[in-house]
């Protein structure tokens, strides 16, 4: 093998590697997070969106500080925002129903107007902190909070079933 060949595999691999490791922690509302779950979601069951990600605390924590749980989605394609929008209200009314979806309109509508069209690589981060509000991150920069802590775990509960219990799992059909 050339010594260019071995330097680009060389760098590959340090690059591949330290974008892993950077997914095994994030830090929100002043707590560091660790990597639990993660999954690739495919439409039609076999073309990647977007890779989910769910972080939550350590097991040790006290009834006195409540876990705060994450769901970082890295997009796979670019989707614009239009479809971002109608994939959510969809898959809502479909997991929480017409009634609780009419209720929760208002904060569908605020979630609809941040959204931003979406390239290969971009993510969007959603956070709950355990006590009170819940947080919506594009790319990393806070563009929504969410201070109606029922619908903030409505909304996460899009992706994951089992919030706040030990073994949490995904909503959300994984590429089979």
């Amino acid at each position: 093998m050339s010594l260019p060949v071995r330097q680009l595999i060389t760098v590959t691999t340090v690059l591949w590697v330290g974008a892993a490791a950077a997914l095994e922690t994030i830090s929100y509302s002043g707590r560091e997070l660790q990597l639990r779950e993660q999954a690739r979601v495919c439409h039609l069951g076999f073309i990647p969106v977007y890779d989910a990600y769910l972080y939550g605390m350590q097991q040790e924590r006290d009834a006195d500080s409540p876990a705060a749980t994450c769901v970082k989605l890295v997009y796979n394609r670019s989707l614009d925002a239009g479809i971002l929008e109608e994939g959510t209200r969809k898959l809502f009314e479909h997991r929480h129903g017409d009634a609780v979806t009419a209720v929760d309109m208002s904060n569908l509508d605020k979630v609809a107007e941040i959204y931003e069209d979406v390239e290969a690589g971009d993510n969007y981060t959603f956070c709950i902190d355990g006590q009170s509000k819940g947080a919506l991150m594009h790319n990393g920069r806070e563009v929504l909070v969410l201070h109606d802590r029922g619908f903030a775990e409505r909304y996460l509960g899009l992706w994951i079933d089992g919030l706040g219990t030990e073994n949490p799992r995904w909503a959300i059909r994984t590429c089979g």
